[in-house]
């Protein structure tokens, strides 16, 4: 081997070093994240990311940098939804949920049934929830009232294991969230007994956590009715424990 090749060799080997050291000196670096912190008002509603949920308000996420897009929903509410474009560091996001209008219910109203006649002859309509006299004589207008229906305020019958604890629930059974919310409680039923409200979200039945209405109701089916059970659950952001009482065979309705 001649110098020239020595010399060229071991340049080659002297960059092969330089560039070990700078490759072990520089790692590859990890994918930038953020952090975002997420509440509601009203809060304890549903939070998702890209369409997965993640938890409930308040809460706070860890994202990947890049496009996201953040949607907050609740029972009796809009959605809300928005795009979300993060780098690195915290970010702050609240979200105000609009209620759901609620039609109002129709008011009552009359209709008058009457023959041509002259005006003179036709007797005028009658008010609203009152009845006019009764005339059966020839030529005179025959009116009937007619009432709009009254709103239910008793809670609508449910599945026997709702009626066990004296809640119903709505929505989707099969649809996982942070815990199960009830809709409505029955007036002097087990639930009510111990302070137990519509919007309150329920989290576990002796120690069963729950995700589902539909998981809800399986771990009833496995209590006979009476039964005393450690209920815990969600009012906004205070988590509480009580012992509730199963409803009495008796007063459980039957499919």
């Amino acid at each position: 081997m001649t110098v020239t090749q020595t010399t060229a060799k071991a340049a080659d080997e002297g960059r092969d070093s330089a560039d070990a050291a700078t490759s072990a000196g520089n790692p590859a670096r990890p994918a930038a994240e953020a952090t975002v912190e997420i509440s509601s008002a009203p809060s304890g509603a549903d939070i998702e990311i890209d369409g997965s949920f993640v938890g409930s308000t308040p809460s706070s996420v860890t994202i990947e940098a890049g496009e996201h897009t953040l949607g907050v929903s609740k029972n009796g509410y809009k959605r809300w939804e928005r795009t979300l474009r993060s780098s690195t560091g915290n970010i702050r996001i609240a979200a105000a949920l609009e209620p759901i209008a609620v039609a109002s219910a129709a008011t009552a109203h009359t209709e008058t049934l009457a023959p041509s006649l002259s005006p003179a002859n036709q007797s005028s309509s009658s008010v609203a929830g009152m009845e006019s006299p009764r005339d059966d004589s020839p030529g005179t207008a025959a009116t009937q009232t007619i009432r709009a229906p009254e709103p239910a305020t008793s809670l609508p019958g449910g599945p026997p294991e709702e009626s066990l604890m004296g809640v119903s629930f709505a929505g989707n059974p099969t649809v996982r969230h942070d815990g199960v919310e009830i809709s409505g409680v029955q007036p002097k039923g087990p639930a009510d007994g111990i302070d137990i409200r519509a919007g309150d979200v329920i989290l576990a039945l002796d120690a069963h956590y729950f995700f589902t209405i539909d998981e809800v109701r399986a771990e009833l089916q496995r209590y006979k009715p009476g039964a005393r059970l450690l209920i815990r659950y969600r009012r906004n952001q205070f988590i509480s424990e009580n012992y509730l009482t199963l409803r009495s065979q008796d007063a459980v309705p039957h499919r």
